[in-house]
């Protein structure tokens, strides 16, 4: 085994500062000037060894396990990554490792020596690249709330009607987060537009089978159109706020309508242009379903 420790650790970082005597333990194994990076772990594991580092208050250690007869490969990596780090250290590198130590606290999925499937840009087929370690940041699936972002659909009505103004969604999108307020608000009250309407269409009286059928096809229809207005009002409105406007009119209209008719028993019928419309549409069915059945109509 092969030790190298390095006298600096924590204890030499400034208060309000941590965490970099950590991040440049990660920094030494991007690679050096004549060892790209992953060579390293080639040089180990790829023999049967391993290697790995470790920060420590007042030390940084690196050390890797490879057979004896290759000792002296294993000192001339550490000696390369002593001398020759910055030689290929550039500013992605160092981003990179800085976001895994900020989130090494998260969750990660590790997968050891496999391969996966790289699709690149204006390629016809995925290239296949072996891997001896492969990491997924599983964080967001965590409960840590700074790593949630809900969308317009997932948030409170109470969030919806005062959003904070430095939230991020509502400086993206505070056209979608009106839209869906109103929705909100009028969603309930289209169950109960539906009951009057149909109430109105079917509660009074009707002295034969082919009125109440033309009452139920009415009543299907209007809570139909209602509905689809709703859904126009809320889509547009995304666009144009003024459109909102339309689903309560919609909504105050049947409302009114529909207590003036039950209240007054009015029989609610379709033009009888329509019905005729209908009837004839429903004796041709009739007529090519007996047809098809072989009976006399």
């Amino acid at each position: 085994m092969v030790e190298v420790i390095y006298h600096v650790g924590s204890k030499n970082e400034l208060p309000g500062h941590t965490g970099f005597a950590h991040m440049f333990e990660h920094v030494m194994f991007t690679g050096s000037g004549h060892v790209p990076y992953g060579l390293h772990d080639k040089f180990t594991g790829g023999v049967g060894g391993f290697n790995n580092g470790e920060t420590d208050f007042d030390f940084t250690r690196y050390y890797e396990s490879n057979p004896s007869n290759y000792l002296e490969t294993a000192l001339w990596l550490e000696a390369d990554r002593m001398g020759f780090l910055l030689d290929s250290l550039d500013e992605t590198k160092f981003k990179a490792q800085r976001d895994i130590v900020k989130n090494e606290r998260g969750l990660f999925l590790i997968l050891e020596n496999g391969t996966v499937q790289r699709h690149e840009t204006g390629q016809r087929d995925p290239a296949i690249v072996l891997f001896n370690s492969y990491g997924f940041d599983l964080s967001w699936l965590s409960n840590n709330k700074q790593s949630l972002k809900y969308s317009v659909r997932e948030r409170y009505l109470w969030e919806l009607f005062d959003p904070t103004r430095t939230d991020q969604m509502f400086v993206d999108a505070p056209d979608q987060v009106r839209a869906e307020f109103h929705d909100r608000i009028t969603a309930p009250l289209y169950p109960l537009a539906f009951v009057v309407m149909t109430y109105a269409y079917l509660g009074a009286p009707r002295t034969t089978r082919q009125g109440r059928t033309m009452s139920l096809m009415g009543a299907i229809s209007v809570v139909a159109a209602l509905r689809g207005l709703g859904f126009v009002g809320m889509i547009a409105g995304v666009q144009t706020p003024i459109v909102l406007v339309l689903p309560y009119i919609a909504l105050i209209v049947s409302f009114v309508l529909g207590y003036l008719a039950i209240s007054r028993g009015v029989i609610i019928e379709p033009p009888a242009f329509i019905a005729n419309a209908i009837t004839a549409i429903m004796e041709r069915i009739a007529q090519r379903a007996s047809a098809l059945m072989g009976q006399p109509s």
